[in-house]
């Protein structure tokens, strides 16, 4: 049987956030984790079968929300905030891209402008150079053979 819900927001003062649990009854008191499983399990069970409801939690649900939240581009603030995660690690350990997001993101780093990497012996795809670099120059990136041999024979 599914509890019924009073409020779905409890107004907290804000010294009280800290100590206040997320999940209460109507008086404010609060409600143990065994409680909201049971009735998260008879909420899934309305529309999933048991087998499907066996792979789902409460912590499933956490995760997802964290994962979406980061899809839609939330800042990791608010995705800690929203998922009630105190620390870091967590988004490191549950927020996961999905495949769409990862392949997008491919996509773009394709399209991007990297000229800001260094390479010391290559220059960029497709492009040419117009002259040598100078031995010294500031914006050269690339180093002259002359130079390394010296510096082997100096040391």
């Amino acid at each position: 049987m599914v509890a019924k819900s009073h409020a779905l927001v409890l107004q907290i003062d804000e010294g009280k956030r800290a100590s206040t649990s997320l999940f209460v009854d109507g008086a404010g008191r609060c409600v143990k984790g065994s409680f909201v499983r049971r009735v998260f399990k008879d909420s899934i069970l309305t529309f999933k079968s048991k087998r499907d409801a066996k792979k789902l939690s409460t912590h499933s649900f956490r995760i997802t929300l964290g994962c979406k939240l980061k899809a839609a581009g939330c800042s990791d603030s608010v995705i800690m905030a929203m998922c009630r995660w105190q620390s870091l690690k967590s988004l490191e350990v549950y927020c996961r891209l999905t495949p769409q997001d990862y392949a997008r993101t491919l996509w773009k780093a394709r399209q991007a402008d990297a000229k800001s990497v260094q390479v010391t012996s290559l220059p960029a795809l497709g492009e040419q150079l117009d002259e040598e670099p100078q031995e010294g120059d500031a914006d050269s990136d690339y180093s002259s053979e002359e130079g390394e041999e010296d510096e082997e024979q100096e040391a």
